[in-house]
Protein backbone atom coordinates (compact mmCIF):
# COMPACT_ATOMS: atom_id res chain seq x y z
CA UNK A 1 0.00 0.00 0.00
CA UNK A 2 1.14 3.57 -1.29
CA UNK A 3 0.55 4.66 2.85
CA UNK A 4 3.17 2.57 4.43
CA UNK A 5 6.13 3.54 5.24
CA UNK A 6 8.98 1.06 3.41
CA UNK A 7 11.58 -0.84 6.26
CA UNK A 8 14.72 0.53 6.95
CA UNK A 9 17.31 -1.59 5.07
CA UNK A 10 20.59 -2.56 7.32
CA UNK A 11 22.12 -4.21 4.66
CA UNK A 12 22.04 -4.06 0.85
CA UNK A 13 24.02 -6.98 -1.37
CA UNK A 14 24.66 -6.19 -4.94
CA UNK A 15 25.81 -8.65 -7.16
CA UNK A 16 26.67 -9.42 -11.53
CA UNK A 17 27.14 -13.34 -12.11
CA UNK A 18 24.29 -15.18 -10.40
CA UNK A 19 23.10 -15.88 -6.52
CA UNK A 20 22.53 -19.46 -5.04
CA UNK A 21 19.88 -19.54 -2.00
CA UNK A 22 19.21 -22.11 0.24
CA UNK A 23 16.04 -22.68 2.90
CA UNK A 24 15.90 -24.78 6.36
CA UNK A 25 13.28 -27.50 5.51
CA UNK A 26 11.11 -29.71 7.26
CA UNK A 27 10.49 -27.43 10.70
CA UNK A 28 7.00 -26.19 9.01
CA UNK A 29 8.35 -22.50 8.17
CA UNK A 30 10.91 -22.83 5.67
CA UNK A 31 13.87 -19.63 6.30
CA UNK A 32 16.83 -18.56 4.62
CA UNK A 33 19.75 -20.18 5.75
CA UNK A 34 21.96 -18.69 3.00
CA UNK A 35 22.84 -16.38 0.04
CA UNK A 36 26.01 -16.92 -2.21
CA UNK A 37 26.37 -14.32 -4.49
CA UNK A 38 28.77 -14.36 -7.24
CA UNK A 39 30.87 -11.43 -9.60
CA UNK A 40 31.31 -7.86 -8.45
CA UNK A 41 29.95 -8.36 -5.40
CA UNK A 42 29.09 -5.57 -2.65
CA UNK A 43 27.56 -5.49 0.70
CA UNK A 44 27.07 -2.01 2.05
CA UNK A 45 26.25 -1.63 6.31
CA UNK A 46 25.88 1.10 8.74
CA UNK A 47 29.54 -0.34 9.52
CA UNK A 48 31.00 0.23 5.86
CA UNK A 49 31.14 -1.67 2.66
CA UNK A 50 32.63 -4.69 1.26
CA UNK A 51 33.63 -5.68 -2.15
CA UNK A 52 34.90 -9.20 -3.57
CA UNK A 53 34.13 -11.45 -6.62
CA UNK A 54 32.22 -13.91 -4.25
CA UNK A 55 29.92 -13.44 -0.79
CA UNK A 56 28.78 -16.25 1.14
CA UNK A 57 26.12 -14.83 3.86
CA UNK A 58 24.87 -17.32 6.37
CA UNK A 59 21.40 -16.35 8.33
CA UNK A 60 19.78 -17.18 11.68
CA UNK A 61 16.44 -16.83 13.11
CA UNK A 62 15.77 -13.52 14.86
CA UNK A 63 13.16 -12.29 17.62
CA UNK A 64 10.46 -12.62 15.43
CA UNK A 65 10.87 -15.99 13.72
CA UNK A 66 12.51 -14.56 10.67
CA UNK A 67 15.94 -14.49 9.09
CA UNK A 68 18.78 -12.25 10.01
CA UNK A 69 22.80 -12.31 8.93
CA UNK A 70 24.90 -13.91 11.25
CA UNK A 71 28.12 -14.76 8.90
CA UNK A 72 29.37 -13.36 6.03
CA UNK A 73 32.55 -14.90 4.07
CA UNK A 74 33.64 -12.92 1.26
CA UNK A 75 36.79 -14.03 -0.90
CA UNK A 76 37.94 -13.55 -4.11
CA UNK A 77 39.94 -9.62 -4.41
CA UNK A 78 38.58 -8.70 -0.91
CA UNK A 79 38.31 -4.72 -0.34
CA UNK A 80 36.51 -3.68 2.95
CA UNK A 81 36.28 0.17 3.61
CA UNK A 82 35.25 1.69 7.04
CA UNK A 83 35.53 5.01 8.69
CA UNK A 84 38.60 4.17 10.23
CA UNK A 85 40.24 1.86 7.85
CA UNK A 86 40.55 0.00 4.50
CA UNK A 87 41.15 -2.99 4.46
CA UNK A 88 42.48 -5.38 1.39
CA UNK A 89 42.75 -9.58 1.76
CA UNK A 90 41.69 -12.61 -0.07
CA UNK A 91 39.41 -13.86 2.33
CA UNK A 92 37.46 -11.93 5.03
CA UNK A 93 34.58 -13.04 7.29
CA UNK A 94 32.38 -11.21 9.57
CA UNK A 95 30.34 -11.99 12.18
CA UNK A 96 26.70 -10.40 13.31
CA UNK A 97 24.43 -10.10 16.39
CA UNK A 98 21.47 -8.55 16.73
CA UNK A 99 21.35 -5.39 19.16
CA UNK A 100 19.40 -5.28 22.14
CA UNK A 101 17.70 -1.47 21.12
CA UNK A 102 14.61 -0.50 23.47
CA UNK A 103 12.00 0.51 20.61
CA UNK A 104 12.50 -2.27 18.84
CA UNK A 105 10.63 -5.48 20.49
CA UNK A 106 12.05 -7.75 17.76
CA UNK A 107 15.53 -7.53 19.06
CA UNK A 108 17.38 -4.13 17.82
CA UNK A 109 19.27 -3.52 14.92
CA UNK A 110 21.57 -5.58 13.61
CA UNK A 111 25.25 -5.00 14.37
CA UNK A 112 28.54 -6.17 13.01
CA UNK A 113 30.47 -7.98 16.05
CA UNK A 114 33.89 -9.81 14.79
CA UNK A 115 36.23 -9.75 12.11
CA UNK A 116 39.03 -11.65 10.79
CA UNK A 117 41.03 -11.57 7.11
CA UNK A 118 44.27 -13.87 5.71
CA UNK A 119 45.71 -13.83 2.54
CA UNK A 120 48.12 -10.79 1.87
CA UNK A 121 46.21 -8.95 4.33
CA UNK A 122 46.85 -4.95 3.96
CA UNK A 123 45.51 -2.23 6.39
CA UNK A 124 45.54 1.30 5.34
CA UNK A 125 45.06 2.84 8.19
CA UNK A 126 43.28 6.65 8.92
CA UNK A 127 46.60 8.44 9.76
CA UNK A 128 48.40 7.36 6.64
CA UNK A 129 49.97 4.28 7.60
CA UNK A 130 49.98 0.57 6.52
CA UNK A 131 49.94 -2.35 8.04
CA UNK A 132 50.82 -5.83 6.11
CA UNK A 133 50.68 -9.28 7.67
CA UNK A 134 49.03 -13.36 7.15
CA UNK A 135 46.26 -12.94 9.29
CA UNK A 136 44.12 -10.36 11.02
CA UNK A 137 41.36 -11.07 14.08
CA UNK A 138 39.66 -8.50 15.64
CA UNK A 139 36.32 -6.48 16.62
CA UNK A 140 34.64 -4.80 13.97
CA UNK A 141 34.48 -1.97 15.98
CA UNK A 142 38.20 -1.67 15.53
CA UNK A 143 38.88 -1.13 18.69
CA UNK A 144 41.34 -3.61 19.00
CA UNK A 145 42.67 -5.85 16.53
CA UNK A 146 45.24 -8.63 16.38
CA UNK A 147 47.99 -9.20 13.45
CA UNK A 148 50.24 -12.56 13.13
CA UNK A 149 52.51 -14.11 11.11
CA UNK A 150 54.65 -11.69 8.88
CA UNK A 151 54.16 -8.53 9.48
CA UNK A 152 55.27 -5.20 8.31
CA UNK A 153 53.71 -1.55 9.48
CA UNK A 154 55.10 1.33 6.78
CA UNK A 155 54.50 4.83 7.56
CA UNK A 156 56.19 7.45 5.28
CA UNK A 157 59.40 7.23 6.71
CA UNK A 158 59.29 4.28 9.36
CA UNK A 159 59.24 0.80 8.89
CA UNK A 160 58.68 -1.93 11.45
CA UNK A 161 59.29 -5.01 9.71
CA UNK A 162 60.96 -8.10 9.89
CA UNK A 163 58.35 -9.52 11.82
CA UNK A 164 57.97 -13.35 9.98
CA UNK A 165 56.70 -15.14 13.27
CA UNK A 166 55.33 -11.65 15.16
CA UNK A 167 52.20 -10.74 17.14
CA UNK A 168 50.96 -7.36 17.09
CA UNK A 169 47.74 -6.34 18.98
CA UNK A 170 46.66 -2.97 18.62
CA UNK A 171 44.55 -1.21 21.13
CA UNK A 172 43.22 2.29 19.26
CA UNK A 173 41.17 3.32 22.27
CA UNK A 174 44.02 3.53 24.46
CA UNK A 175 46.75 4.08 21.71
CA UNK A 176 48.89 1.53 21.86
CA UNK A 177 50.35 -1.70 20.53
CA UNK A 178 52.20 -4.54 21.72
CA UNK A 179 54.47 -6.42 19.24
CA UNK A 180 55.76 -9.80 20.09
CA UNK A 181 58.28 -11.17 18.59
CA UNK A 182 61.21 -10.52 16.36
CA UNK A 183 61.42 -7.19 14.44
CA UNK A 184 63.29 -4.16 13.47
CA UNK A 185 62.40 -0.25 13.16
CA UNK A 186 64.05 2.03 10.38
CA UNK A 187 63.76 5.64 10.24
CA UNK A 188 64.26 6.33 6.54
CA UNK A 189 65.92 9.57 4.97
CA UNK A 190 63.40 9.74 2.07
CA UNK A 191 59.73 9.48 2.16
CA UNK A 192 58.10 6.19 0.68
CA UNK A 193 55.01 6.40 -0.90
CA UNK A 194 52.50 3.90 1.23
CA UNK A 195 49.30 6.08 1.14
CA UNK A 196 47.45 5.59 -2.28
CA UNK A 197 44.19 3.98 -1.78
CA UNK A 198 45.05 0.76 -3.93
CA UNK A 199 46.48 -2.46 -2.77
CA UNK A 200 50.15 -2.55 -2.66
Amino acid sequence: PEDETPAAVEMHITWSDGVHFEFTTGSGDDVLKSVLCRGDVALTSADGNVTCGLLDVHFAPDGSGSSAPSLAIATENVKAVSDQQILWADRAQVTFKQGAGDDDPLGGDLQADRMSAEGDVQVLLADGGRAFCDTLDGDAGQEEAELRGNILIAYERLLLDRGDEAVLILHRSEGRGDWTGPGQARFLADPIEVGSEGRI
